[in-house]
């Protein structure tokens, strides 16, 4: 099934709290953060235009294998940092 490519990484440049991009393992479901200028420089560099990738269509266009289990499937999403007072279990400033 072919992935649906989501919205185009460069608009997450000026999401609030997002700080990077999560590469999730389908194998062993371990997660990898990658801040958003280090993908934005390494799309660029594979002749990807951020402007016009979807985020979920980089699991493509992953090379590493996971650090864990040495598999290759992986499922992108954007990483949201986590807000204060807004998760229930911290204070607000």
């Amino acid at each position: 099934m072919p992935v649906e490519p989501g919205v185009p990484v460069a608009q997450f440049l000026t999401a609030p709290y997002c700080t990077g991009v999560a590469f999730h393992c389908q194998a062993c479901a371990r997660r990898r953060l990658v801040p958003l200028e280090l993908v934005i420089g390494h799309m660029r560099r594979l002749g990807l235009d951020p402007e016009t990738t979807g985020i979920r269509s980089l699991c493509h266009h992953v090379s590493r294998p996971c650090g864990r289990c040495g598999g290759l499937a992986f499922e992108v999403r954007p990483h949201y940092r986590g807000i204060a007072g807004q998760d229930g279990l911290t204070f607000a400033p």
